[in-house]
């Protein structure tokens, strides 16, 4: 009985890794046998030959691609870093009990916003004509057009970031039913701090917003509230 949530989880983590495997693994076919410049026929009996005998890059890139919509990819530098840290200090592993997944789930939001455009894997993948590249392009612009939908619901007072850290608009902030890091659904104020990972997003929207709309402040006051929101 005490094993049963993590027994659970374990058997729904295989399912999500079984079906996005086989996903990535039937689309890379299908791009593959393109590639090779097949059409009609020849490219129904290509992408049937290769699902039949997979090649290895095709398998260890369905592999890369089912670890990465699960947030299971391996970890960056910087997480490595922690990670190796958290081994070596005592009791930090209390402190910091999750890094990988919720490193991972940031780095899923950052794409899919404007911020993906600095992603060097994207600049890499483009330099190199990889096909990932189109990927990357296409979650930064789908991620943008998205955020820019939130900015208009921002602007209408309906997303909402961190409280403000002023004393009489906190109070204003609540007397107004508002809740921080919340969008509102009809008359309901939904917080979305645990909708990994679009969290990122609204809340990087709700501190620009909220930093334009900010005119009586400093400029550094504007950015200390936009870390604030943000972090």
């Amino acid at each position: 009985v005490i094993r049963s949530p993590g027994t659970a989880m374990e058997a729904a983590d295989s399912m999500g890794s079984a079906i996005n495997y086989r996903a990535a693994l039937n689309a890379g076919i299908v791009r593959q046998a393109r590639k090779e410049g097949n059409r009609g026929q020849a490219l129904v009996e290509r992408i049937a030959e290769l699902k039949v005998s997979p090649t290895e890059t095709l398998i260890k890139e369905a592999a890369t691609t089912a670890e990465y919509r699960l947030f299971r990819q391996e970890p960056g530098t910087i997480t490595s870093w922690i990670l190796a840290g958290r081994q070596k200090v005592p009791g930090l592993q209390l402190v910091i009990p999750f890094v990988r997944t919720p490193v991972n789930l940031l780095k899923f939001g950052l794409e899919r916003s404007p911020v993906g455009v600095v992603n060097p894997s994207l600049w890499r993948n483009l330099a190199a004509k990889n096909p990932e590249a189109s990927d990357q392009i296409a979650r930064v612009f789908l991620g943008s057009r998205v955020a820019a939908l939130v900015a208009w619901y921002a602007g209408q007072g309906k997303i909402t970031g961190a409280a403000p850290t002023n004393k009489a608009e906190r109070d204003r902030f609540y007397r107004e039913g508002k809740l921080p890091y919340a969008l509102k659904i009809g008359p309901v104020w939904v917080q979305y701090q645990r909708m990994e990972p679009l969290n990122q997003p609204l809340a990087m929207v709700a501190a620009a917003v909220d930093a334009i709309r900010a005119k009586d402040k400093t400029a550094s006051e504007r950015v200390q509230q936009a870390v604030y929101t943000i972090g």
